[in-house]
């Protein structure tokens, strides 16, 4: 979390609001009532054979994690062209000039083609290295992103002010699942693409 915030600050030497939000790791068995997949809901990870019975277990962590995604949206996204929000392990790899200068271009393509949720993340899985975002439909003219339709790792993602009225109301109404499943489930067949 230090390498991250060490990343991250500079990112307001560029105009760009940094605000840094920490929350208490979730302990209690999360709710079921609200929750996607309530069968999924455990204090711990399942076991193999569990896993094959139930899918991916939903954790206090998984739902500390949605919340603070939640939370986080739901109290800075103002009157911001985009909004960022990234995890706390979140490191930029590339000189910070050349990440902005990419955040801009990214800024623009999105501004054009309809791009409701984008990830600065990687395609592959962080922990086994598993590819998991499909390219589904290429961007013209630019090589800097593609549309998919899944976004694997909350690292680093951004939404246009496009979508906040939408986000909001799926933030406050739609049932929670873990942050990556949730957010791919509400864009998933709407006018917003990947």
């Amino acid at each position: 979390e230090q390498l991250s915030r060490k990343s991250l600050e500079p990112l307001k030497n560029y105009g760009i609001e940094y605000v840094l939000h920490q929350n208490e790791p979730y302990v209690d068995l999360p709710p079921k009532s609200n929750c996607i997949r309530p069968q999924c809901v455990s204090d711990h990870l399942f076991s193999k054979e569990e896993l094959e019975k139930y899918g991916t277990a939903l954790t206090p962590a998984h739902y500390g994690c949605f919340e603070s995604f939640k939370t986080g949206i739901l109290t800075e996204f103002q009157d911001e062209d985009f909004l960022i929000t990234c995890e706390g392990d979140c490191i930029i790899e590339v000189p910070i000039e050349e990440f902005v200068n990419k955040l801009y271009e990214v800024c623009e393509i999105i501004s054009k083609t309809n791009i409701g949720y984008f990830s600065f993340g990687d395609v592959k899985t962080l922990d086994f290295g598993w590819h998991q975002s499909n390219m589904v439909e290429e961007v013209p003219n630019q090589d800097l992103l593609f549309i998919t339709d899944k976004i694997i790792g909350l690292q680093f993602i951004m939404f246009p002010k496009s979508v906040k009225k939408f986000l909001f109301n799926k933030l406050r109404t739609h049932k929670w699942d873990a942050a990556d499943i949730y957010f791919n489930t509400i864009f998933y067949n709407t006018e917003f693409k990947m």
